[in-house]
């Protein structure tokens, strides 16, 4: 049996160690992992907020460094130097604007790094009573104003097919004449929102699901229909206090005007509604000489979806009369 000379054998010995590492036990699978993750946050989340922390695995240090390298372009979230990501200053979420969001985040231990992919899914809030636009939330008041049209014609050919209720409310002063406190109207005005809702029949209002109508809708497909047409709200741009009241109010409001989706009315009782708005809107460039709303030109990239709920007693006024709907006169 022949037998190895030393000095190879030792030689043998230090090249096993370093391809099988000698017993070390390293095999790779302790460098610094962090999986794909994904964080869920409610739209309504304040700035500075937590929305969730990223983790980590295998850390071969206790300092940690963190970077966003891409998804945050617009700078919405923040990143601490713990992991930590919040909403940052200023900013506020909207989700029938962005529903998700994707960061790509790089954490390094100083020793290895990893890139994990950050979900971050936003979750719908029913806002009752505010509305979110272009980063500004507007608070409407109380209480509303409720024009009892009666029987009417969409159409204005003589032929009564629809009983309209027009519901109005604003972020803004609800006030009572002092002379004729049968007359209600809006002041200090910052948002006027109104919408014409048309119920089938004649003889009273029903409550039910109202959906957009087109401008050319003809009488036969709106017949035995809840529709609406002109359902639109009224930013006052010259902060006068007013909506489109004046020359300047004209010039300078802002109108939005619905193009589609639902309004859902309910009573729970006497002469509070429930109205849940599901719509898309879009700015119009607002022409006084037309008849109807829908006839003015889109201002183009100004189309949005939004959902919110609108809860409150009515001042329901007929003509110039302020009377009370009684519960039977409902459907």
């Amino acid at each position: 049996m022949n037998k190895l000379n030393p000095l190879l054998s030792l030689l043998l010995l230090i090249n096993l160690c370093i391809l099988s590492g000698c017993g070390s036990g390293d095999d790779g699978s302790t460098s610094l992992n962090a999986p794909d993750q994904t964080l869920t946050v409610q739209e309504d989340i304040e700035s500075g907020d937590l929305i969730g922390e990223i983790q980590v695995d295998h850390a071969q240090t206790s300092s940690l460094s963190f970077n966003i390298l891409s998804g945050n372009d617009a700078e919405i979230f923040d990143m601490s130097n713990d992991g930590k990501i919040s909403l940052a200053d200023g900013i506020s979420l909207d989700y029938e604007e962005t529903d998700s969001y994707e960061l790509t985040v790089e954490i390094s231990d100083d020793v290895s790094s990893d890139e994990t992919i950050v979900t971050i899914n936003v979750s719908d809030v029913d806002e009752t009573g505010i509305l979110i636009l272009n980063g500004i939330t507007y608070e409407f008041g109380d209480e509303g104003i409720l024009l009892d049209e009666g029987a009417s014609d969409p159409f204005d050919n003589g032929n009564n097919t629809h009983f309209v209720y027009n519901f109005s409310f604003a972020e803004g002063d609800l006030t009572q004449d002092e002379e004729n406190e049968e007359d209600f109207e809006f002041t200090n005005i910052t948002l006027l929102f109104a919408t014409e809702l048309y119920s089938p029949g004649t003889e009273s209002f029903n409550l039910g699901t109202f959906e957009h109508a087109s401008g050319d809708a003809t009488a036969e497909e709106l017949d035995g229909k809840y529709f609406f047409r002109e359902l639109a709200f009224a930013i006052d741009g010259n902060n006068n206090g007013t909506t489109l009241t004046n020359e300047d109010d004209v010039e300078k409001d802002i109108i939005y005007l619905a193009t589609s989706g639902t309004v859902e009315v309910s009573s729970t009782e006497g002469n509070t509604y429930k109205l849940v708005f599901d719509i898309t809107i879009s700015q119009i460039d607002f022409d006084p000489e037309l008849n109807w709303l829908y006839e003015n030109d889109i201002v183009p990239n100004t189309e949005r979806h939004m959902r919110f709920t609108y809860d409150a007693p009515f001042k329901v006024v007929s003509g110039d009369t302020s009377e009370e709907v009684e519960d039977d006169d409902l459907n």
